[in-house]
């Protein structure tokens, strides 16, 4: 990483949000060596476990292209940089995050006569997505962590995980005066946490309320199936994950409505499209509906950012009036995509005060 030469460099780095991009951050401000402290701020979620937010709702497909076969803003650079990060946390945990005998098939093609990634010469055939990969994204929450705390040990520097919550904008200027004091900074990574109400400024963002079905794998699927909606295997291809709801504009508070509601919600809007994706897992061996009354439902809210000629693409910016904190968020379905790449970006920028990490298109306008 670029070191800073900053007369005043910070040596703190508070980091509120403890998804994907939160955790990426986390190891980018430990490899600084200006830091000598790293602190976590998440209560949804504590270091053991993770049941909460989008990144731990994810169905784990990390590709690069859109649903016309073109590549996302970013997209090649942020898969290598995430990709570098998945390897490295491979090899220091010995977790298997990547699921190397997969491969993603988009059902139908692209929905573009031109695509170069489809080799089909009838667009409605299903294509292989060139380079996709499955992560399990438990499996890399948890050693994204595990990795942290073993730099930390290696480069006797001090990291903390605080379940305090930020609520108000004034409880944000506060914390920003406390680290102020510290020497240090800010960086809100947070998802559903992140609001207008926080924040103070006005965010272009909208949020995205996403639930999927997890069932048994006891049809042996290897492969993800990919068009709008996803099958995809998980844990070691012993469970399937399929979803997702795409309940936008929904009032947050939904989230946690009785089980039996959201049974039905899911059922009513899942389960018609098992004709498209995987018909034969739309009745089980005794010909009844695919979801027992006990199965897993994970759920997550994506904060997504306005579309703009170049797509969604994330918001990375410093705030207008708190000199000390800094933002990524907007990253809607694609955080495994552009997280460690972002995580670079908004440390550096933050570290050594120089807005100029950020490109251009990332900053709220």
């Amino acid at each position: 990483m670029i070191q800073s030469s900053i007369a005043n460099t910070p040596s703190l780095v508070r980091i509120v949000g403890a998804g994907f991009t939160g955790l990426a951050c986390v190891l980018m401000a430990l490899d600084n060596p200006h830091i000598t402290r790293v602190e976590m701020m998440d209560p949804s979620v504590s270091r053991d476990s993770y049941n909460r937010g989008a990144s731990s709702a994810s169905a784990g497909l990390m590709h690069s292209l859109t649903r016309k076969g073109k590549e996302i803003w970013k997209g090649n650079d942020g898969y290598i940089a995430s990709l570098n990060l998945i390897d490295q946390v491979e090899l220091n945990t010995m977790r298997q995050i990547k699921q190397k005998r997969s491969k993603i098939i988009r059902k139908g093609g692209f929905n573009n006569n031109n695509n170069n990634n489809n080799n089909n010469d009838n667009d409605n055939e299903d294509c292989i997505i060139e380079g996709g990969l499955i992560v399990d994204p438990l499996e890399y929450l948890y050693g994204l962590w595990e990795l942290a705390e073993i730099r930390a040990k290696e480069l006797n520097k001090e990291l903390i995980w605080d379940t305090k919550s930020l609520n108000s904008y004034d409880e944000l200027l506060n914390l920003s005066t406390n680290i102020n004091n510290n020497n240090g900074i800010i960086i809100c990574t947070m998802g559903a946490g992140i609001s207008n109400k926080i924040w103070g400024d006005d965010l272009p963002i909208s949020y995205e309320l996403g639930r999927n079905i997890i069932i048994d794998n006891k049809y042996n699927l290897n492969d993800a199936l990919l068009n709008g909606e996803y099958v995809v295997p998980m844990h070691n291809y012993q469970k399937i994950i399929f979803g997702a709801t795409h309940e936008r504009d929904n009032d947050k508070k939904n989230v946690n409505e009785h089980y039996t509601n959201l049974r039905n919600k899911i059922n009513k809007k899942l389960y018609p499209l098992t004709d498209l994706l995987w018909p034969e897992i739309k009745y089980n061996d005794n010909n009844e509906n695919i979801l027992p009354l006990n199965c897993e439902i994970r759920k997550g809210i994506r904060v997504q950012s306005q579309r703009t000629h170049l797509g969604r693409i994330p918001i990375v910016d410093k705030h207008s009036k708190i000199d000390n904190c800094y933002i990524a968020t907007g990253f809607g379905s694609r955080g495994l995509i552009h997280h460690a790449l972002v995580a670079e970006m908004v440390i550096n920028a933050a570290i050594n005060n120089d807005l100029s990490y950020i490109p251009k298109e990332m900053r709220i306008k």
